[in-house]
């Protein structure tokens, strides 16, 4: 691989890395991972989504018993959801995405953009 093309590599890297959006986004992960409530609401849910897992091998999607632990799901994931780090943390994430999708298409478009004839 030409020299110019790791260089170019390393800037991009360098500039998204110091991107305010993307420098957000590590703050509030970070604050997310030392947060006590975050940490007890994630595991709660990860621990009522063991749970559904483990119901679904011994009962249908739509017993009573697998509904019941679904709606303690939903419900353990909407407190998680509705935290203000961790709901901040979605809307920039968002638009993080955005920037790595626009990342994507630049790079990536032209090379897929005629595969087998078509165009997408």
């Amino acid at each position: 691989m030409p020299n110019d093309v790791i260089l170019e590599t390393y800037l991009l890297k360098t500039m998204l890395d110091n991107h305010p959006v993307i420098t957000t986004l590590n703050q509030l992960e970070k604050a997310m991972d030392e947060d006590k409530t975050v940490q007890h609401l994630s595991s709660a849910f990860q621990r009522i989504q063991a749970q559904y897992n483990e119901t679904l091998h011994y009962f249908p999607s739509q017993s009573d018993e697998a509904e019941k632990v679904q709606r303690a799901l939903f419900e353990a994931k909407q407190k998680l959801d509705l935290h203000p780090l961790v709901h901040q943390y979605y809307q920039i994430y968002r638009e993080v995405r955005v920037i790595y999708q626009s990342i994507q298409d630049a790079l990536f478009t032209p090379f897929t953009s005629h595969v087998c004839g078509g165009d997408f």
